[in-house]
């Protein structure tokens, strides 16, 4: 007879996860029972001990009671990478790609509401 070990000492609930930070959460019920959306994104509501209260991005619905082991921090650096490293625009060397990417969306003429409804710009 083979024995089967699983460690159960290691994992995610080593993780640090904090109040704001953003987290993937996979509800374990509705992934091994294929039901779809149980992969998701969410704010960190609460996070006490090993238990979280998480917030859809999403939805705005609320999951109280969730496991850290099933909860993976999304890394800020993931979510700014396309800002930090994208050559936005090459007329300002000397600006950092957020700070052009400010410039060009404060800066773009933008159509007035009565010229929208006609169709011009």
């Amino acid at each position: 007879m083979t024995n089967i070990v699983i460690d159960l000492t290691g994992g995610a609930s080593k993780q640090s996860v904090i109040r704001d930070d953003f987290v993937l959460y996979r509800d374990p019920i509705k992934w091994l029972n294929g039901v779809d959306g149980h992969t998701r994104v969410y704010r960190v509501e609460t996070a006490a001990h090993s238990r979280l209260v998480l917030i859809d991005i999403a939805s705005g619905a609320r999951v109280i009671d969730v496991d850290r082991e099933y909860v993976r921090p999304i890394p800020v650096t993931y979510i700014m990478r396309d800002v930090d490293e994208s050559p936005l625009a090459s007329d300002y060397p000397d600006l950092t790609p957020a700070a052009v990417a400010w410039l060009q969306q404060n800066t773009a003429p933008q159509a007035r509401p009565a010229e929208l409804e006609q169709g011009g710009a």
